[in-house]
């Protein structure tokens, strides 16, 4: 038995047997092209069926794990639709006299190592954001189809270099019972998806990644970070009493749902929860949350057919108030509601000073503002 730590990215034990996935083929040797039209047309085409692969993983995001984290997909079509993305690999096409493969290689290398390099933890995990559309992009130019994450295997324990957004999405959830990768962080797009999930995951095994063995059993601590190799009785006993009690954890959890959020020496304290889409109020009732904190409404920007009119903003928002009986403490990012309006007891301003707050706090009691 041997111990190998990584970051926690998402809670829960798991035990199970190791499958290791082989790296993603790489296009680090560049292949020469004479027609550069030729490629550039191979481009458009798979730019296209990467988009409409993007838009059916995002349905199936939006099913699986809400409006909100299902937004990551909607992100992946805009960069996708991004000139300057697209210009920077046509170039390598035409002045390098590359494929369309090296060019795509090249460009998300040069991506990948912008983001990789930035100071912010949050902004560096959107690495593996530009590896997954350089890899939809691949493989439409390829039509070698790299098959599903879970499609070799029974339930086991999945390891990977750098686990992506649309691996997660596609997964099996029957069959896999935790992630480890190598790289990554607890901040990457997948990690997220993973944490609503419930999916232990642990990121950053780094060079203690190269020691794992294929079909080993494995312990996954996604609380501490902590993986145990091949374990003996004692720690199997261990963990697998530890599995139990977060399981009867979030059972009671579970069926806490329906009473008040009270104090043990009686103060009452209101949950509010924070939601990306109009479609989430439903979720927060589900849940018994007591309202919405924040309605993050940059998001319905990015959500389809979405009416960016003032009427259509303001029928958005009302139906949220309606939904929580006017139950919303603020909205942030309004962009184009021109005046002031009243819904439910709340106001609609399209500006608001610091010492506006006290005045329109005793005439209403949700403050929208722009």
């Amino acid at each position: 038995m041997r111990s190998i730590r990584g970051v926690a990215a998402s809670k829960g034990i798991a035990i199970g047997k190791l499958c290791i996935r082989q790296p993603y083929a790489q296009t680090e040797h560049l292949l020469s092209s004479e027609d550069a039209q030729v490629e550039i047309q191979r481009l458009d085409a798979a730019r296209i069926a990467a988009e409409q692969n993007i838009r059916q993983l995002y349905r199936q995001a939006f099913q699986k794990f809400g409006a909100e984290d299902s937004l990551i997909f909607k992100s992946h079509i805009l960069l996708l639709e991004d000139h300057d993305f697209f210009e920077d690999i046509q170039k390598h096409i035409l002045q390098d006299h590359v494929t369309a493969e090296s060019a795509v290689y090249m460009t998300a290398q040069h991506f990948y190592q912008l983001f990789s390099k930035m100071e912010d933890e949050y902004m560096r995990a959107r690495d593996t954001d530009i590896l997954d559309i350089s890899r939809h992009l691949l493989r439409y130019l390829n039509l070698e189809n790299v098959e599903p994450l879970d499609e070799s295997i029974g339930k086991g324990i999945i390891a990977v270099e750098e686990l992506l957004p649309s691996e997660v999405v596609t997964v099996n959830r029957k069959k896999v019972l935790a992630f480890l990768s190598q790289n990554g962080s607890c901040y990457s797009h997948a990690a997220i998806l993973l944490r609503n999930a419930g999916i232990p995951f642990v990121v950053g095994l780094k060079e203690s990644f190269k020691g794992l063995v294929q079909a080993e059993n494995v312990i996954v601590d996604g609380f501490t970070g902590d993986v145990v190799l091949s374990p003996d009785v004692m720690a199997l006993r261990e963990y697998s009493d530890r599995q139990y009690q977060y399981f009867l954890h979030l059972r009671a959890l579970r069926e806490l749902r329906g009473c008040p959020s009270v104090t043990k020496d009686g103060y009452r304290i209101d949950v509010h929860a924070n939601i990306g889409h109009a479609e989430d109020v439903q979720q927060v009732l589900d849940n018994d949350a007591d309202g919405i904190g924040l309605l993050r409404t940059e998001f319905l920007y990015l959500g389809s057919n979405m009416d960016c009119s003032e009427e259509g903003q303001f029928r958005a928002y009302k139906m949220v108030l309606e939904k929580c009986m006017g139950n919303v403490s603020s909205f942030e990012r309004l962009t184009s509601v021109k005046n002031q309006k009243l819904v439910s007891g709340a106001i609609v301003t399209e500006s608001i000073q610091p010492w506006d707050v006290g005045r329109f706090g005793l005439a209403c009691d949700v403050l929208v503002y722009l």
